[in-house]
């Protein structure tokens, strides 16, 4: 690049939803078919709850403890946490944190609950004029029901009718439902411009392939278990 050595030791992909228009035109992104399995599985889970509440948003000082004692009992219990210890932190400074946030109206917990139950979270803070979809998680016993996509469902509904944010931002990383519910993808790079010296061409090299080969072992003891 230049006189200088570009080097991109990493690249991901951010999704997002553009909060414009109305939800029926949201809808309308979809293909006929996803469209269609969509609401049916929002309407199948509403059907089961016989009128009792579907889900719940907690923005409230007075109520986020309430919300975070409900996720935190589902988010122990979620692959999120057990295998990747990226689940809802449990401490009081975490709580803390999350009040602080409420009490500055930035703050958006949603529970879904299935008779009266709570099953799934999505624990939601606002950056600027984004939505942040922070972190999520459903009891794997209610797997069946798509009790996450039922949930992630509400939780854009409401956005756009709230009218408060202009994009939900699901945050770096592939998923299968970042690219089902997305309106709009970003991709984007770790960007280091180096003097082109002998030294920086072979740490370079050297952190390339450390990054490479840790990549390769660490396939090979996931396909051993």
């Amino acid at each position: 690049y230049g006189s200088f050595l570009s080097y991109v030791p990493y690249h991901d992909v951010l999704y997002y939803v553009s909060v414009s228009g109305s939800f029926t035109e949201y809808l309308n992104k979809f293909s006929t078919k996803s469209r269609q399995n969509l609401i049916r599985s929002v309407r199948r889970f509403a059907e089961r709850q016989h009128g009792l509440p579907i889900w719940e948003v907690y923005v409230d000082y007075g109520t986020i403890s309430e919300f975070y004692s409900e996720a935190l009992r589902i988010s122990k219990q979620t692959y999120q946490t057990k295998l990747l210890h990226a689940g809802l932190a449990d401490s009081e400074a975490f709580l803390e944190h999350m009040k602080n946030l409420a009490r500055n109206g930035q703050a958006r917990g949603y529970l879904l609950r299935d008779s009266g139950r709570a099953i799934a979270f999505a624990w939601c803070r606002q950056q600027g004029d984004r939505l942040i979809y922070d972190t999520v998680g459903y009891l794997p016993e209610f797997s069946n029901l798509s009790a996450g996509t039922v949930l992630l469902y509400h939780i854009i509904e409401d956005i756009f009718s709230c009218g408060n944010y202009k994009e939900i931002d699901f945050g770096p990383g592939e998923a299968q439902y970042k690219s089902m519910f997305s309106t709009h993808r970003k991709e984007f790079v770790d960007l280091y411009l180096l003097r082109d010296t002998v030294r920086h061409r072979i740490l370079v090299s050297a952190h390339y392939y450390l990054l490479f080969i840790s990549g390769a072992m660490g396939r090979l003891l996931e396909r051993y278990g």
